[in-house]
């Protein structure tokens, strides 16, 4: 037998020493903390599909462009996972392919499936163009998403399977060339604004120039309805219609469209038509007693007992900011005049005063200012917008420029429903109104100068205890001089904000009762002045107002007073020297308008149009009084 040398055996009993020192400390030893991160980052390329052009016509051709999409340095990627956003991507250098990176949620794991979404798919505003300016489809309407798959995360930086995220258009480009007459038709000039219905998703179309060539992003759609209405002309009250079915726009497609559209017609819809038997039946719907006037009204009104007509109507016309909106007003007019027995002495664009309830606009509740159709005058008198049928939104209120543009829309509207059942108009127009209905009297009056085009010429415009220098009725207002008056305060301020969309904190204008319920008590228009006034339930602005608001310490008072100095009406127009006759007239004691507004309007007449105006003033007594006398005085002119 051999036996085993000494070194030999010494390397054995060495090697299994070593083992198990090295087995013993992996037994012992600790292992590394796993790292955490609060969120993980994500760079990577984002490449745009490039949207085909395809000609749409009877037989699909093949024949194809491209219409080029890029990105641009800032544009923001919302990251999904399922329906969460986990995350954002901001592109860092623009073209084709971007390179885009930003921090995900910590949530996401590999194999995850995350969705990437640039912008949000709302097609509601657009104005016509492809790319450039901020209401162009690269602007509003740029909609893509691409879709990839976490591949690994790696020191909290995420990598994906599909090494570059490829996004893909969700939309179509429609070219529309808008056409009339038979095929192949003339171009409609003089469009103004479009609003288009595909499949039930609304467009509207609002140009930055007058042009009948429009590009517009659609929703990709299946078989769809599509119809048009292109409203043409300064006012808007012609329009030409389309519609037809079976259309169908696949997304990052492009299409050309050339459609003949049917003969223009003033837009307007009759929503409803009523008769009143006699004045008398309509004043006592106003809720007005009439018992101590009923001689007097008998010699003024000497065909009181003849029946007279409420045609209540919708038409188009525009929003502050200029996009096209449905608006509403009632024609108060003899039925003589209707049935063609005899002829209307004239036509009065009626503005009422103050309101702050919806339920108090003229389509929802008789008018006073109506019982003047008894004097063989027809009464136009528009709702305003945030009445009516635009009550969902925020009322302009004693904003000129929309008020007036919406009561010139609604007297057109109302010249074509008389006109389509045969009655004459009469070539005698007034503008007028008392309060804020002054006012918007003279707002109409600057209107019509400002746009000799339509044709419009106010014989008279008569204005009774109007605030046509809001500056100065704000400073009033606010300084705590006139102390019936407060629910309007809040009612200027919350218009101003909503209607400008200045974003001003509520917190940073109101306090109190009224800061926690301007809302229902203001914007909802569920309630009247006096109901607001009693809810207030107070006298003092101290009580409602931010305090550096009411001092004037704060951004949000200058930018309400700003608003409130473009409102005015006492400077930068040119008021006709001639063919109008303007009649002013105010109380001194008027305890709801300042006086001054009625001196500073005088000032102004006698520097823009000497000789245009006569002017009523005295002690009248506070403003509500002093409308009698207004009235009385404004029937002795017609």
């Amino acid at each position: 037998m051999k036996t085993m040398k000494t070194p030999h055996l010494l390397g054995i009993l060495a090697a299994v020493l070593l083992l198990t020192v090295f087995s013993c400390k992996k037994e012992n030893e600790v292992p590394d903390e796993p790292v955490s991160y609060d969120y993980y980052t994500f760079c990577t390329n984002g490449e745009k599909s490039q949207i085909t052009a395809k000609a749409l016509t009877p037989t699909v051709s093949d024949d194809r462009n491209t219409l080029e999409s890029t990105w641009t340095g800032g544009d923001v990627i919302n990251v999904y996972k399922g329906g969460n956003r986990v995350g954002t991507l901001t592109v860092r250098t623009g073209g084709i392919t971007g390179t885009m990176d930003g921090k995900i949620d910590n949530s996401v794991k590999i194999g995850d499936a995350l969705t990437l979404k640039y912008q949000s798919p709302s097609y509601s505003t657009q104005n016509g163009t492809l790319t450039g300016n901020a209401g162009s489809i690269d602007k509003v309407c740029d909609y893509s998403t691409a879709t990839v798959t976490v591949s690994d995360i790696v020191k909290g930086e995420i990598f994906i399977q599909e090494g570059k995220a490829l996004f893909e258009s969700q939309q179509a480009i429609v070219k529309l060339t808008l056409l009339e007459g038979e095929d192949p038709g003339t171009a409609i000039s003089d469009v103004r604004s479009l609003v288009i219905d595909v499949g039930g998703t609304q467009i509207d179309i609002v140009p930055m120039q007058v042009t009948n060539v429009f590009y517009v992003a659609v929703p990709a759609i299946e078989n769809a309805v599509v119809h048009i209405e292109a409203y043409v002309g300064e006012v808007s009250n012609l329009t030409y219609s389309y519609e037809a079915s079976g259309f169908t726009f696949e997304k990052s497609s492009y299409y050309e469209l050339k459609l003949n559209l049917a003969a223009p017609r003033s837009y307007y819809f009759v929503t409803s038509q009523k008769t009143y038997a006699n004045q008398d039946a309509l004043l006592t719907e106003t809720g007005y007693d009439i018992s101590s006037v009923q001689g007097f009204l008998d010699w003024i009104f000497p065909n009181r007992n003849a029946p007279v007509s409420a045609i209540s109507y919708t038409y188009r016309s525009a929003d502050p900011q200029g996009n096209p909106t449905d608006l509403s007003g009632i024609i108060y007019i003899p039925d003589s005049a209707l049935n063609g027995t005899t002829s209307l002495t004239g036509i009065a664009l009626t503005n009422h005063g103050t309101i702050a309830s919806n339920a108090e606009c003229p389509t929802k509740k008789a008018q006073l200012e109506g019982a003047m159709a008894w004097k063989n005058y027809a009464i136009i008198m528009p709702d305003y917008y945030g009445f009516g049928v635009s009550a969902s939104k925020p009322q302009a209120y004693l904003d000129p420029s929309t008020t007036a543009r919406g009561n010139i829309d609604a007297c057109l509207a109302a010249f074509q429903i008389l006109k389509d059942r045969s009655v004459t108009i009469p070539g005698k127009l007034y503008s007028f109104g008392y309060s804020q209905g002054g006012f918007n009297s003279m707002a109409n009056l600057k209107y019509v100068s400002e746009h000799p085009e339509l044709g419009i010429t106010f014989e008279k415009v008569m204005c009774g205890g109007s605030p046509f220098d809001v500056e100065q009725t704000w400073s009033a207002y606010t300084q705590g001089t006139f102390h019936n008056v407060i629910g309007f305060v809040p009612l200027t301020v919350v218009s101003i904000n909503e209607t400008h969309s200045l974003g001003l904190d509520y917190a940073t204008l109101f306090k109190g009762a009224l800061l926690s319920n301007w809302e229902t008590w203001i914007l909802s228009k569920q309630y009247t002045l006096t109901e607001i006034n009693n809810m207030l339930g107070t006298d003092s602005l101290s009580d409602i107002l931010n305090d550096d608001f009411i001092s004037g310490r704060n951004a949000s008072y200058e930018a309400v007073v700003n608003v409130c100095r473009s409102y005015s009406l006492i400077s930068g127009w040119t008021p006709p020297s001639s063919g109008t006759k303007i009649i002013l007239y105010h109380s001194r004691q008027d305890d709801t308008v300042p006086f001054a507004n009625f001196t500073a309007m005088k000032t102004f007449l006698d520097g823009a149009a000497p000789g245009s105006y006569s002017a009523l003033e005295g002690d009248y007594g506070g403003h509500f009084k002093a409308a009698l006398y207004f009235i009385v005085n404004t029937i002795n002119e017609w």
